[in-house]
């Protein structure tokens, strides 16, 4: 390694152990690190002129001595994430701790066509400057996409947008950027199934702290095992997948009713016939959940759409549909609705650029 190369690591070394740390000391960094005092004070000035962090504060020590408390400026950089759905899109601004800055959704009918992206490009533009984000902080906008409407072509599928804008862009499927923001939030997570509730149901499925994709990139498909064989026709042309039971489309389809107004006249009404409906779909939720447990064996995180309207009631009702019939049942804490809802694949999308910053300064 030449000194270039080692002076930049020592760098990026000190800088993630403040991210990682949240605040921390000079002499923390020298210890745990093995840097030399001179080669941390020399770094961490640099990256004080760059903006990166700030030693405006102080802690007293035992002694009774002002010691620098260090922090990283979390909104040096920002990165977006966009969640592009059938009939809307989502849009996060994070910071550098992944921290939820911004957020929105905006309707909008998905077509392969030139106007299609125009228009979502203009409302990233829009929403840019509607939330106030600094243009020069935004490292990246990264852009997440459900299994079915994932492109034949990603490369030119993601040109369509960043011919637009003067921003790198990503992109990835929903149910990895789901994953990834749970691995994110939760650093102890080693194994668990995460479900996106959206319009389509898609899924994702974390072994040892890794997201599994499979040799084939289609691990954690888990919206196409099958609850029943003669079930409804699924967009796979297979029938009776868990999409096709447990999606905010199946719900439409089998109410009659835009999913807003089912669950909204759920609540309100009453209705026999809602509560019905609603209830055989918590069986085929908690009969999936059941079987893959059984594989997985961790805690089951549901997100996307849906997840907002699962409350402790709701949760409770669903855990004990999952332990009905059941060699190995769940504990309630392991039946988790993710913090972001609807937004968590969006915000996951944008970890992408929030990771390449930490992980290359």
């Amino acid at each position: 390694m030449n000194e270039h190369s080692q002076k930049q690591g020592n760098k990026n070394k000190i800088y993630r152990f403040i991210h990682e740390h949240r605040e921390t000391f000079r002499q923390q960094i020298a210890d745990e690190l093995h840097i030399s005092l001179s080669t941390i004070s020399q770094n961490l000035s640099e990256l004080e002129q760059e903006g990166l962090i700030d030693r405006s504060s102080f802690q007293k020590t035992s002694a009774g001595r002002n010691r620098k408390v260090i922090r990283i400026i979390p909104d040096t950089r920002i990165a977006l994430g966009v969640q592009i759905e059938n009939n809307r899109i989502l849009l996060t601004a994070i910071d550098l701790y992944g921290d939820l800055l911004a957020a929105g959704s905006v309707p909008a009918d998905y077509e392969n066509r030139d106007h299609y992206y125009e228009s979502v490009v203009q409302q990233i533009m829009d929403f840019i400057q509607q939330e106030n984000l600094d243009s020069g902080k935004i490292s990246g906008i990264s852009f997440s996409i459900s299994a079915r409407l994932y492109p034949e072509d990603p490369d030119a599928f993601l040109s369509r947008f960043s011919t637009g804008l003067s921003f790198p862009c990503h992109l990835e499927k929903d149910s990895a950027a789901a994953a990834a923001w749970e691995l994110w939030t939760n650093p102890d997570l080693e194994n668990a199934l995460v479900l996106l509730l959206n319009e389509n149901l898609s899924g994702s499925v974390i072994t040892g702290h890794q997201i599994h994709h499979g040799s084939k990139n289609h691990g954690g498909s888990v919206e196409h095992i099958c609850l029943n064989p003669e079930g409804p026709l699924c967009y796979c042309k297979s029938r009776g997948c868990f999409d096709a039971y447990c999606s905010v489309s199946a719900l439409e389809s089998v109410s009659k009713m835009p999913v807003s107004d089912f669950l909204a006249n759920l609540k309100k009404n009453k209705d026999f016939s809602l509560i019905r409906i609603w209830d055989e779909n918590l069986s085929m939720l908690a009969l999936a959940i059941r079987n893959l447990n059984l594989i997985i064996d961790g805690p089951v995180i549901i997100g996307g759409y849906l997840s907002s309207y699962f409350t402790p009631n709701v949760q409770s009702y669903l855990l004990s549909k999952i332990n009905a019939s059941t060699p190995f049942p769940l504990d309630k804490k392991e039946l988790q609705v993710s913090r972001l809802g609807e937004y968590t694949a969006a915000a996951g999308a944008a970890l992408y650029f929030i990771n390449d910053f930490i992980n290359t300064l």
